[in-house]
């Protein structure tokens, strides 16, 4: 889901998957997540996502697992784009597993 408002994104997914496979447990998992960007700049966008992850929605023995991730986007010039998050864990068995993240991606 995509929703435009100006220099604002807001967007989610809801991911739902069935696992079947041969020698291992039946399992089902669900996956959201929802993003708000803005557009500061035309080379400069800003944005804030919180995630939530369920590997086994039949089963408690694993938690599920959320974030909240801050990030900014930076379109260094034509075709390349360097992006900044930081994934803040909140559930309580990965609250000292927080990350940073540093991407270039560049396209011919």
């Amino acid at each position: 889901i995509d929703f435009w408002y100006k220099r604002f994104i807001l967007n989610g997914a809801l991911l739902l998957m069935d696992s079947r496979i041969t020698g291992t447990p039946k399992r089902k998992s669900m996956v959201y997540y929802a993003q708000a960007n803005a557009v500061l700049y035309p080379w400069l966008i800003g944005l804030v996502r919180y995630e939530w992850e369920d590997r086994d929605t039949n089963q408690d023995l694993v938690k599920p697992v959320n974030a909240v991730i801050p990030g900014i986007t930076l379109m260094a010039r034509a075709n390349v784009k360097l992006m900044f998050e930081f994934k803040k864990f909140l559930d309580e068995a990965n609250k000292k597993n927080d990350t940073f993240v540093f991407q270039i991606n560049f396209g011919i």
